[in-house]
């Protein structure tokens, strides 16, 4: 009996063993295939925000102008893709009234185009804290410790301009934004970007990046267990035929 248990206690044992052993061979490939799938992402995937910074130079004619050597930037765009241009201006209101609202209009001269676009700035008050704080309410600001308020004047605006492809971008023309308002703009947080228009594929695993992922992930794991696990059923196969022997009667 004491010796049915011992076999039946080591019998138990050794199948965890080969439980915990499966279990932790086929979690190994987890950070393997994450690593491909990222891998994979950024070979597919271009940097999709091309940055240029705008520098606005002084005000005439009430127009601020602004000009980029496009060539500089040509590098690091790919010849097959779309893009969508994006003016992304951050704007200081300077104005005292809560109920400041007006119209600006923006112009972006690109590979001998002309593209004009209009966009409301709302200088209001609230809004701006708002904007600034997302958490702390409007009526409370004075109320609270200044580290954990916002009350800059500050606010960005994106305006989209064009949109067009790099075979026909014009590397060899500088590109002319100008502001139609005597503005105050900020500089070094003000550029001209150019968004990659993703279609087909890249469109889905950019727009859907995390379940991309997933399935992404668990394509390669079940992969990598797949030939695992054929190749480790191959070498066993063949070991078991080496250790089989054939015993021969002798004949009268």
């Amino acid at each position: 009996m004491a010796l049915f248990s011992k076999h039946l206690g080591a019998t138990v044992v050794r199948r965890w063993l080969y439980v915990l052993s499966i279990g932790f061979y086929m979690m190994a490939f987890v950070p393997f295939s994450v690593i491909s799938y990222v891998t994979f992402y950024n070979t597919l995937i271009p940097n999709p925000v091309i940055k240029i910074p705008l520098h606005f130079q002084g005000v005439k004619d009430h127009v601020l102008h602004a000009s980029v050597d496009l060539e500089y930037y040509k590098s690091q765009f790919y010849p097959t893709l779309n893009y969508d241009v994006i003016v992304n201006m951050e704007i200081l209101c300077n104005r005292n009234r809560n109920d400041d609202i007006y119209p600006l209009f923006t112009n972006v001269q690109l590979s001998g185009q002309v593209h004009d676009s209009q966009f409301i700035l709302n200088c209001d008050a609230r809004y701006l804290y708002h904007e600034n704080n997302w958490f702390i309410p409007y009526n409370l600001r004075f109320w609270t410790p200044p580290f954990l308020t916002n009350i800059n004047k500050n606010t960005n605006l994106k305006v989209k301009a064009t949109s067009v492809s790099t075979k026909d971008l014009d590397f060899k023309q500088d590109v002319m934004v100008t502001i139609s308002k005597d503005i105050i703009i900020n500089n070094y947080e003000t550029f001209l970007e150019f968004h990659v228009n993703y279609q087909g594929f890249r469109f889905y695993i950019t727009q859907y990046y995390y379940l991309s992922m997933i399935i992404g992930v668990s394509i390669f794991w079940s992969f990598g267990v797949s030939v695992s696990a054929l190749t480790c059923l191959y070498f066993f196969s063949n070991q078991m035929l080496e250790n089989v022997t054939i015993k021969v009667e002798k004949q009268d």
